[in-house]
């Protein structure tokens, strides 16, 4: 394997603005050694953006999208597994098995889906029409 040596672009400029380096096709000489090095392209800038305009909104439009999908079906999980507690507790309460004087509270985790889910519809309306706080 032979030895690859790096020379960064503004070096050589610099040797070739003083004189200090010959560069004849792919071929790199340095005046004051001798040394002759083969010139291959490590690597090349590429122009412009690397994305397209709408690529970041787009990912967080994507983002917020899945979300208020994870936000709703955790609702809906939820609307639905209180409901069956729910009508369970009646049945216990009207065959005498269980007393009937507590009622469940309110889910604070459901309260806090369900505003979130607020956010989250607000910020794609607002994305969406370009208004607001979330453009």
């Amino acid at each position: 394997m032979r030895n690859r040596v790096f020379f960064p672009q503004a070096a050589l400029d610099e040797w070739l603005g003083d004189d200090r380096v010959d560069l004849k096709g792919e071929e790199l000489v340095l005046k004051s050694e001798g040394r002759r090095y083969k010139i291959i392209e490590a690597m090349q800038k590429q122009s412009g953006d690397a994305l397209p305009d709408n690529a970041a909104r787009n990912f967080g439009v994507t983002l917020i999208g899945i979300g208020i999908i994870a936000l709703a079906g955790g609702i809906i999980y939820d609307l639905a597994f209180m409901y069956g507690l729910r009508r369970q507790r009646r049945m216990l309460a009207s065959s005498g098995n269980l007393h009937d004087d507590d009622a469940f509270p309110i889910s604070f985790n459901l309260v806090l889906a369900v505003l979130l889910l607020l956010v989250g519809i607000f910020a794609i309306l607002s994305i969406a029409f370009r208004a607001g706080p979330f453009i």
